[in-house]
């Protein structure tokens, strides 16, 4: 983090503090102010730490149209991006659409007397601020470098599936392989027992498994009936 990134997130940790003071006094419109600059500032930082800079139009803008703004230019930049896209830019553009949702929906005018709207906004409402409290903690966990190292430990425990499926496939081809010699050389002579018959089996096919091992399959082959049995019973 650069100075100016760690200048920034510690204003952002001060407006959080902030705001929790005035919420805790009931000051509940400073306290959302406060709450709302914090994660708005945090978000415009993880963008620029991506190298992308928002710029304020010349124009006059409400708060609600600055917020809905940032919305539509973070998701440009996001889906510009593409599969290449950090996991900073996804969560602050997912911040930046909760943010102008909340905000749109906090504009909406209705009417005191009309009981069932101002029900359903209040209920919307709230939604909205535990989906913007939601995508907050996320941000916080991709703060602290969470999310990236999750993202290392699947990709790590993918790779070791991925090896163990390879390590069991060639332990298939082995075994298919070393069944196949068996049938082939008790056909020839059915007298071999089970070690004799795992000697040349292994020559055949050329392979490292242990004799022990190959005995083993064997006696399972022939127990099953897939291999000829042994003819002698003295053997």
């Amino acid at each position: 983090m650069t100075d100016a990134s760690a200048q920034d997130a510690a204003e952002e940790d001060r407006l959080r503090d902030e705001g929790r003071e005035a919420l805790h006094a009931g000051r509940y419109p400073e306290a959302f102010s406060k709450f709302h600059a914090s994660v708005l500032s945090r978000a415009i930082r993880y963008f620029r730490e991506e190298g992308v800079t928002f710029h304020r139009p010349p124009v006059e803008l409400s708060p609600t149209e600055l917020v809905v703004g940032l919305a539509m230019a973070a998701e440009d930049e996001y889906l510009a991006r593409g599969d290449g896209a950090s996991n900073k830019i996804a969560v602050a553009t997912w911040l930046f659409q909760a943010a102008a949702d909340l905000r749109l929906a906090l504009d909406e005018a209705i009417a005191a007397e009309d009981e069932p709207r101002v029900h359903g906004k209040v209920a919307e409402l709230i939604l909205r601020g535990v989906v913007l409290g939601q995508v907050d903690g996320i941000m916080c966990v991709t703060e602290l470098g969470w999310i990236d190292k999750l993202a290392e430990h699947e990709i790590n425990r993918a790779k070791k599936k991925l090896g163990a499926e390879r390590t069991n496939a060639q332990k298939r081809d082995v075994r298919s392989r070393a069944h196949s010699e068996a049938v082939r050389i008790a056909n020839r002579n059915p007298t071999l027992s089970h070690e004799e018959l795992a000697l040349k089996v292994r020559d055949a096919a050329e392979l490292n498994t242990t004799i022990k091992t190959l005995t083993d399959w064997i006696r399972g082959w022939r127990r099953e009936g897939s291999v000829p049995p042994i003819k002698s019973s003295a053997r």
